[in-house]
């Protein structure tokens, strides 16, 4: 039934059922009703022997995916799509670049190991630039709207200053908190 041990063996430990196909493809196989295999009470035919073939494949998933991709993966396909990827502005994580090709991710990690990293790399970089950049943003708004606020004579606390930033969150970072330790020690002198 094609069925793997992995699969039968959390059956019998209750950690899933099979799928609707499979329990109608066994209920037909054994001669039963699938009301019968389900409440455990089969009564089994005597005419024909114990198991009987299924005349079409019920997971025709599974065979779909085996005809449409089959079981090699073609390099001269795949390699592009990922060399593409590596010189994409802004650079494209490895699992956006995963969705984009018809293979698992397990597969292509396989065949093609140092591609993967380095699209992993190359957005890894790329995101802590932009979190370098975000940081810088947020000191300088910080340092912006306090100095504003001074200039009107409200005092400088979080009340005031969070309101006003684009972004509650900018002085929760250290940044955020350092500007504004900076500029209460530039306007106290």
């Amino acid at each position: 039934m094609r069925v793997g041990r992995g699969a039968v063996s959390s059956w019998q430990r209750a950690k899933t059922t099979p799928g609707l196909p499979l329990l109608l493809s066994m209920a037909y196989r054994l001669g039963i009703s699938l009301l019968d295999l389900l409440l455990e009470c089969p009564t089994f035919p005597t005419s024909w022997g114990f198991v009987r073939v299924v005349p079409v494949e019920v997971n025709a998933r599974s065979q779909l995916r085996r005809k449409r991709y089959g079981w090699r993966i073609n390099h001269a396909e795949v390699s592009p799509i990922l060399r593409t990827a590596l010189r994409e502005t802004p650079p494209p994580s490895v699992e956006r670049v995963m969705r984009r090709l018809r293979h698992g991710r397990a597969t292509i990690y396989r065949h093609f190991p140092d591609l993967c990293r380095q699209i992993a790399r190359h957005y890894a970089e790329y995101r802590a630039k932009c979190a370098l950049a975000r940081k810088a943003y947020a000191a300088e708004e910080v340092k912006r709207v306090a100095i504003e606020l001074h200039a009107k004579g409200i005092s400088l606390t979080r009340q005031y200053i969070r309101p006003l930033l684009p972004s509650s969150d900018y002085l929760n970072l250290e940044e955020g908190r350092k500007a504004l330790r900076e500029v209460r020690r530039l306007l106290a002198l």
